[in-house]
């Protein structure tokens, strides 16, 4: 027999659970008398369906007439044809298998491929029908264009490839990565010239690829540029105009002579140019309709104003239309107008909202108060308020806000990809369009966790594309300062105030394209007076090696630990040590994202809800006993405890599931499910669980004969034991609870 000793649970390191009232895979049996009881999910709606999201379009003609073709972000995109000479949405169809469309581009036979998921899909003007044409071994099609006989070539991420789709035969052609030297590569923009695929890299370059003999060379090396070829197209069959997305300078190369002209045109927004007209190449920059003269190379403005990029860009003549003589530059918006610059009268024509409205994307959801849980979109313009005392949704201006976080009242906004600060004062206006505070800067451009203290609201970042060096800022009201490269070379995940420190952790992955130089992820601590850090650790928990990324983190509910995630753990640290206390594995197999920030939130009644590896679990932080309740990776619980989150199979609509007490099992039921999963993970002698074993059996037996009050004074003489245990006041809070 062991001897006697008294039990913490600060030196409990790790625990292995098989708690006998659980059902294979640790998901609680059907009483489950340790946790609350979860309901059916209900649907609540689409609370992101006030508007469209719409990143790019191309003009055709159909039936004789100039028509927008265009594609809405959502589950499922949706492609529309619209009637620029009559002004009216001749279709929607349906995209089964995609959620959104970067391009879109007419075949000389008329065939419209739109990339779309991980399909190239095509739409006939005869038929009126898309089709997916094939499926692209990536996960990411960026980019698109047609050659002389209506073959397509699309350009890919995450390794960088050409594909060359051939109309005749429906075969693929795979010319392999354009450059080939990092893990994470984007083929971001592409036009196609006898012969030649020119493609625009996230890496710098501009790839010349021969699509006969396969041949690769970078025609962009003298530029000196950095980051995105952002856009690319090729106009009059000659010239190579190409923007970078950070410098936004556009350059412009001669395909005959091979050289760059001396021309640089700079602060450009994009998206695309057309042909030129009367010698006049159009773009947008410094939110005016500018051009520059291909006989010249002299830059002009028009008088025309425009805040946004050109999402496509077409001539058209609209003869019905008196107010568009001549010729016009056709595009769409964001939003989903068709928008047309008349040359002639140097005036911007609108046709508002010609696209029917569809849900976007859920990304992240945040409980400000009782009647209030703020919602998030996925590169989209469009969030929402929900009230779950009325089930109204209020559709607000927000961009994509990858963190949410309330500090005295007022809602922070941390919004990709400007890498902003904006905030909202719901006591004022809910409803509101947020106010910018900052920009972090330091390359930051995905804002992932934010906190506050002292008065301070503080911000970790991860950097832009390709590169390392995450960031916590601190914004004291007035200024922000950012500390870059907090862990060298790696990405802020999470942070946590407690006690006048910053608790933080990392993940060695940075931007989107970086290569990681660290090997694995760290805890930290930022010393908020002396603006020091003061710690850096390692996570050291048995069966995770090295780890490179350590999700959010939590001060605890019950006790002073800060409570973490990392793949499919969850753990306890001392925040004094940063040891691990204690810890569980919930999912041996995690779904494994860029980042893997898990998400975590304590419930009023002192339970742990965690957002790991797309499946959200409930843990009892004593026991560490834990179920699977649903699978998502947006969630919240509300101010009433219940969960509100989008499902993984369509992150369009809100669910809620209601969580009740659990009444269903006696006080014995919930006393013995206690003991026995205090037991399996080593929280009692051997004495002692034999003594409260002995108890149960006796009032299960008095039970079953129905002599109750005999099976409560049993109940009462284990309390009795309890009380005299040697064991963690906490301990015993638990169980007499």
């Amino acid at each position: 027999m062991r001897g006697t000793k008294r039990f913490s649970l600060k030196f409990i390191l790790a625990f292995t659970l098989f708690v006998l009232v659980f059902a294979p895979l640790n998901q609680a049996a059907g009483n489950d008398p340790l946790f609350p009881v979860y309901s059916q999910p209900k649907e609540i709606g689409f609370p992101l369906s006030g508007g469209t999201t719409i990143y790019d379009g191309a003009v055709g003609i159909e039936d004789g007439h100039y028509v927008m073709y265009t594609t809405s972000k959502g589950v499922p995109a949706e492609f529309s044809v619209i009637d620029l000479e009559t002004k009216e949405t001749l279709r929607t169809l349906l995209m089964d298998g995609a959620n959104d469309s970067w391009h879109h581009e007419v075949a000389p036979d008329g065939t419209v491929y739109v990339a779309g998921g991980p399909y190239l899909w095509g739409y006939s003007p005869e038929t009126k029908e898309i089709t997916a044409l094939a499926k692209i071994p990536e996960s990411s099609l960026w980019a698109l264009t047609v050659d002389e006989d209506s073959n397509a070539y699309i350009g890919t991420y995450p390794n960088g490839k050409v594909f060359k789709y051939e109309k005749a035969s429906g075969q693929l052609h795979d010319y392999g990565k354009m450059i080939g030297e990092g893990s994470q590569e984007y083929v971001r923009s592409m036009d196609y010239h006898y012969g030649f695929i020119y493609a625009g890299t996230g890496h710098d370059k501009l790839m010349k690829l021969n699509v006969e003999t396969g041949e690769k060379v970078d025609i962009a090396e003298e530029l000196n540029e950095s980051g995105f070829v952002y856009d690319l197209n090729i106009v009059d069959n000659r010239y190579i105009f190409a923007r970078y997305s950070v410098s936004k300078k556009m350059y412009i190369y001669d395909i005959e002579q091979e050289k760059w002209l001396d021309v640089v045109l700079t602060n450009v927004t994009g998206l695309h140019v057309a042909d030129s007209l009367d010698s006049n190449v159009y773009f947008v920059a410094d939110r005016k309709l500018k051009y520059v003269n291909l006989e010249t190379l002299q830059v002009h403005e028009t008088k025309m104003e425009y805040g946004s990029g050109l999402r496509g860009a077409d001539w058209v003549e609209i003869k019905s239309n008196p107010s568009l003589p001549g010729k016009s530059l056709a595009t769409i918006t964001f939003s989903g107008d068709v928008v047309f610059f008349n040359i002639e009268t140097e005036k911007v024509v609108n046709y508002p909202k010609m696209v029917p409205p569809t849900a976007n994307v859920t990304n992240k959801f945040f409980t400000y108060s009782e009647d209030k849980i703020y919602m998030s979109g996925m590169t989209g313009a469009v969030g929402a308020v929900y009230n779950p005392l009325t089930n109204e949704i209020k559709n607000i201006s927000l961009g994509q806000a990858d963190v949410m976080y309330e500090m005295d009242g007022k809602m922070y906004f941390g919004l990709y990809p400007e890498g902003s600060v904006q905030v909202i004062d719901p006591e004022v206006n809910p409803y509101q369009a947020p106010t910018k505070l900052f920009v972090i800067g330091e390359e930051q451009e995905r804002l992932h966790s934010m906190t506050s203290g002292n008065g301070k609201l503080f911000v970790g970042s991860i950097p832009t594309y390709g590169k390392l060096g995450g960031a916590l800022t601190v914004f004291d009201g007035e200024t922000h300062k950012v500390f870059r490269n907090i862990v060298q070379d790696q990405s802020v995940n999470d942070i946590v105030f407690k006690d006048g420190k910053v608790y933080g952790s990392t993940s060695i992955t940075g931007g989107l394209g970086s290569t990681p130089t660290a090997e694995e992820a760290k805890l930290f601590v930022f010393d908020v007076e002396t603006e020091q850090k003061t710690k850096e650790v390692s996570l050291n928990i048995d069966g995770l090696d090295k780890p490179t990324h350590i999700g959010q983190l939590k001060v605890g509910y019950y006790d002073d630990y800060i409570w973490g995630a990392s793949s499919g753990f969850i753990f306890a640290l001392d925040p004094e040590t940063l040891e691990v206390v204690k810890s569980v594995n919930l999912d041996p197999n995690p779904a494994i994202g860029a980042w893997n920030n898990v998400h975590l939130e304590w419930s009023e009644d002192g339970y742990l809800y965690a957002n790991a590896g797309n499946k959200l679990f409930v843990i009892d932080p004593i026991t560490l006993a834990f179920k699977h309740i649903t699978n998502t990776i947006t969630f919240t619980l509300g101010k009433d405890g219940n969960i509100y989150y989008a499902p993984i199979e369509n992150r369009t609509k809100l669910l809620k599931i209601e969580v009740t007490s659990n009444n269903k099992g006696t006080e014995l039921d919930k006393i013995e499910a206690k003991i026995e999963a205090m037991n399996n993970n080593n929280l009692l002698e051997n004495s002692q669980y034999k003594q409260a074993a002995n108890q149960i059996k006796q009032a299960r037996h008095f039970e079953q004969k129905g002599e109750l009050d005999k099976t409560k004074r049993h109940l009462d003489k284990l309390k009795e034991h309890i009380e005299k245990w040697d064991i963690d006041q906490e301990l015993k809070d638990y169980l007499l609870r």
